[in-house]
């Protein structure tokens, strides 16, 4: 008998493919690429007042440079605007504002705090150690004020990852900076113990 008459065997055949189909399973061929769970995109956190308390968590001590210059707009009584390239903040202070330093291109550095609502600026130095006798109020509306982390694909299994986070301010968005960020099996997002947000939890081959 030829070979492709042996080949050609309708019994032969089948014993041939239970073969290849048991080599595949043992090489893990037949069951594709493992997945796991993850959160499926970035997560913008609020800056409304309800949810100040994850907007100070992702913020504090924090410094945001901006390639373009940002700027500060809408001063209260005609405030002059203010464009700067450099934003930090450190720790809240017990009424929940934000102490921030803002620097301009020109190596001036002004200081203020930050409160929620919108992105609410309120500058009390100017240049730093000069105290202006009435601060100067600057309201960056919601849409324009924006706080993102970069959780696309982030291991949802309760570990502990630094993740990207920008802040956008008008048009000009910040290089990113990065934060310890937490998410659960659920795709809830925490950053030093505070929910900033929930993610949807989806099966992904490259969790990180």
């Amino acid at each position: 008998m030829s070979s492709f008459a042996f080949i050609n065997t309708t019994g032969t055949k089948l014993a041939l493919a239970a073969v290849f189909a048991a080599s595949l399973a043992a090489c893990g061929g037949s069951s594709g690429t493992p997945t796991v769970a993850a959160v499926s995109a970035p997560v913008t956190v609020g800056v409304q007042t309800t949810t100040s308390a994850a907007a100070t968590a992702v913020l504090a001590n924090q410094t945001f440079t901006f390639a373009n210059t940002a700027t500060l707009t809408n001063g209260v009584n005609g405030a002059a605007d203010i464009p700067f390239t450099k934003l930090a903040f450190t720790t809240a202070t017990a009424t929940g504002a934000v102490p921030f330093t803002l620097t301009q291109a020109s190596g001036t550095s002004i200081k203020g705090e930050m409160t929620f609502g919108s992105c609410i600026f309120t500058v009390k130095e100017m240049p730093v150690g000069t105290v202006l006798t009435t601060p100067l109020v600057y309201t960056i509306p919601t849409a324009q004020c924006q706080i993102k982390v970069d959780t696309t694909n982030a291991a949802a299994n309760g570990s502990t990852v630094n993740r990207a986070v920008t802040y956008t301010i008008g048009l000009s968005a910040s290089s990113a900076t990065s934060i310890p960020v937490t998410v659960s099996a659920t795709g809830q997002i925490t950053v030093a113990g505070v929910v900033v947000g929930t993610g949807t939890v989806v099966q992904v081959t490259g969790a990180n």
